[in-house]
């Protein structure tokens, strides 16, 4: 799960500095929650205050790997 915001019908997710393995591909990333984590976030009790240490880099490892040709020849429309 990742961190979000939502007001009427407007919704953002919240970002935060990358983790090592995504730092060479950009300087930010999904705030991504474990399920502890996404039980705190979702749960109308806690102060925002109190859910701040959450939106920090997400611990476990990730499984990188390169996007085959044609997704990058789809990036390259919008760059």
């Amino acid at each position: 799960a990742m961190a979000g915001l939502r007001s009427e019908n407007r919704f953002v997710i919240l970002t935060c500095e990358p983790s090592a393995p995504i730092a060479h591909i950009h300087n930010r990333m999904p705030v991504i929650l474990d399920s502890a984590g996404e039980q705190d976030w979702l749960n109308p009790d806690n102060a925002f205050a109190d859910l701040t240490p959450l939106l920090r880099p997400f611990a476990r490892a990730f499984e990188i790997t390169e996007a085959p040709r044609a997704v990058q020849l789809q990036r390259e429309l919008f760059g």
